[in-house]
């Protein structure tokens, strides 16, 4: 499903003209282990000159009627955090869903990855069987990423147009 969800977000981005740069495109992982892979995808975070990166993934919670879809930050990020709280204005907004939850920073390792800031978009909880019947449906997956990118051109552009020209991998 984070594949699937990435894939319609790099559609959506590059629809908008903004390039995209993924860090799989395939279901394997870039590594042997769950530690190389983060450290390897926060590599090539760092090394790709993007302008932020978004880490797509799907929740759980012991509490099954948990739900709903949330930003998250580098907690000591101005940046990260304006991008979140664009993200997460989107995702509230145009999904309504039944519990609109506020963008909120951590200091998770792979959200360190660099300058550009990063934000993991975690699209709802698995752990949920209404959300996560929601979250297979091709229609919804395609909301989510519609979502996701007018919050990632917000950030990239302003409200009322460009306010950096995107570089190489934004």
């Amino acid at each position: 499903l984070n594949l699937v969800v990435s894939e319609f977000l790099r559609d959506e981005l590059q629809d908008r003209g903004v390039e995209v740069e993924m860090t799989r495109t395939d279901g394997n992982a870039i590594s042997n282990t769950k530690t190389n892979d983060m450290y390897t995808r926060r590599n090539l975070i760092s090394k790709s000159g993007a302008h932020c990166a978004i880490i797509i993934h799907m929740n759980s919670n012991q509490n099954a009627s948990v739900r709903g879809p949330v930003s998250i930050y580098y907690s000591s990020s101005e940046n990260g955090a304006k991008l979140a709280k664009y993200i997460q204005a989107e995702l509230n907004s145009q999904l309504n869903p039944a519990k609109k939850r506020t963008a909120y920073g951590e200091s998770f390792f792979i959200l360190k990855g660099g300058k550009a800031p990063s934000v993991i978009v975690e699209c709802g909880f698995l752990s949920n069987r209404d959300e996560e019947w929601l979250l297979k449906q091709e229609s919804y997956q395609k909301r989510l990423a519609v979502a996701i990118a007018d919050g990632v051109c917000k950030y990239l552009y302003g409200e009322d147009g460009p306010t950096i020209t995107p570089g190489p991998n934004p």
